[in-house]
């Protein structure tokens, strides 16, 4: 992938811009699609999910980009939370909480 294209990719429509941004890296697994899952369900839970751009991305020279080879991977802002884990929606919430928090949000 061109690094234009990806970057455009990674910065999304009008729309999502300014929401933060939370992809789950992968093939497509079973595990990668619970990740995802558990992620929604935790975002719905803490009432954050209009706050967050959440993607699935299954570009493996985006994996080696961020240095991980082990999926399912749960990235956020370009940070890797989680690597070959499959979280419950009260890990990824503590996860995120403490993220935020180390960011100064109020939320």
């Amino acid at each position: 992938m061109r690094i234009a294209q990806w970057l455009q990719d990674a910065l999304g429509s009008r729309e999502r811009r300014g929401r933060e941004i939370i992809e789950i890296l992968g093939s497509g697994c079973k595990n990668c699609d619970v990740l995802y899952e558990n992620l929604w369900t935790a975002l719905k839970n803490a009432g954050w999910s209009a706050e967050y751009d959440v993607r699935k991305n299954k570009d493996v020279n985006y994996f080696i980009h961020l240095g991980v080879f082990v999926t399912p991977v749960m990235v956020m802002n370009g940070k890797v939370l989680s690597a070959g884990k499959v979280l419950d929606p009260d890990t990824i919430k503590a996860l995120i909480q403490k993220e935020r928090a180390t960011k100064g949000s109020t939320h």
